[in-house]
């Protein structure tokens, strides 16, 4: 479900951005230029009940500018409490808890927490093992 949401996240930045600014998801070196890079720092899961359990994810998306210094620093940031505060992952809108942002040497910083609730996958009906298990001996018997 992470590669899910750091492809939303990627999404909301390129629809509110444009071309124009690159989207760095993979974790490698930064480029230059006006660009985003977005990092996960720390996944936590909490059980639930019934196979549910929610997925807490924050990132840290750090913007690079091609120019324009501090001042389009604050504009971007201003920008991204807008575009990431609600993503869509996989068909579901999810909201970001807890965002904030900040300028530090050049750069702009934003960090978000996302929970995801992820459901355990239903168990197969016991009459289609048994239908399985059946027609592998029957396969067996005819070799």
């Amino acid at each position: 479900m992470l590669e899910k949401t750091i492809q939303a996240i990627a999404f909301a930045l390129q629809e509110a951005f444009g071309e124009a600014y690159k989207v760095n998801t993979d974790g490698s070196s930064q480029p230059d230029g006006p660009c985003f890079q977005v990092l996960p720092i720390r996944v936590e899961r909490v059980k639930g009940t019934c196979g549910r359990c929610t997925q807490m994810e924050n990132f840290e998306i750090r913007y690079t500018p091609g120019g324009g210094g501090v001042g389009n620093c604050a504009a971007v940031l201003e920008r991204m409490y807008d575009a990431l505060e609600c993503i869509m992952a996989d068909g579901n809108a999810v909201w970001s808890h807890a965002s904030w942002g900040g300028i530090r040497e050049g750069r702009a910083y934003f960090f978000a927490r996302y929970d995801v609730l992820l459901e355990k996958e239903p168990d197969a009906a016991m009459e289609h093992a048994e239908i399985r298990i059946t027609d592998k001996t029957q396969e067996r018997k005819g070799e």
